[in-house]
């Protein structure tokens, strides 16, 4: 009896991409709150700027799933992380020019928001053709881990960066994540 392997080029490729994502995603989302909360010294802005960061997030994926249905998800995925790399990229030249207005960083946040929350829908309809037969209960079983783990891992990590090097290097480091990710998204078959 011949079994699949789980570990086939594209699964390998979509499963390693969405780690190095998701390593940026804890990153970006305890940076960004950081920021906010360093710049304005006001909590009330600080919630008021991570509700809109996680609105999208609640709300995009009801609407996103038909429109998704029309494209390429792979594209979608890919596509989507360049814009992230993009947008972390300029987070990272608005902090070193010391650039700070709450309503511009209040609407990239929505954007990122809605970012992930289309990946989210992207990324859920198409792991499962990227699953050889057979091997649908431990791919979940990797799928599962991935977010817990990178942030477990990342916010420690995040924290000790915040306090010794600064906020920057963080969002350098979640645009260069995300341009890593999406370059080897390309190569799904």
């Amino acid at each position: 009896m011949v079994k699949n392997k789980l570990w086939t080029k594209d699964f390998t490729i979509l499963t390693l991409g969405t780690i190095v994502s998701m390593l940026g995603n804890a990153v970006a989302g305890f940076a960004i709150g950081l920021l906010v909360l360093d710049k304005t010294d006001s909590v009330l802005l600080y919630a008021l700027f991570m509700t809109c960061y996680s609105l999208p997030r609640i709300v995009l994926p009801i609407v996103a799933g038909p429109y998704l249905d029309r494209f390429s998800r792979k594209r979608v995925i890919y596509m989507l992380d360049f814009v992230s790399a993009a947008l972390y990229v300029g987070f990272f030249l608005f902090l070193l020019q010391g650039y700070f207005n709450y309503t511009v960083y209040l609407l990239l946040s929505m954007v990122i928001g809605s970012i992930d929350s289309v990946y989210s829908v992207a990324y859920d309809s198409f792991y499962p053709l990227l699953i050889s037969e057979g091997n649908y209960t431990r791919a979940y079983s990797v799928s599962s881990l991935i977010y817990p783990l990178s942030t477990a891992i990342m916010v420690p990590i995040a924290g000790i960066c915040y306090k010794t090097i600064g906020l920057a290097p963080l969002f350098l480091f979640n645009g260069v994540t995300f341009l890593i990710a999406a370059i080897s998204e390309t190569q799904i078959k």
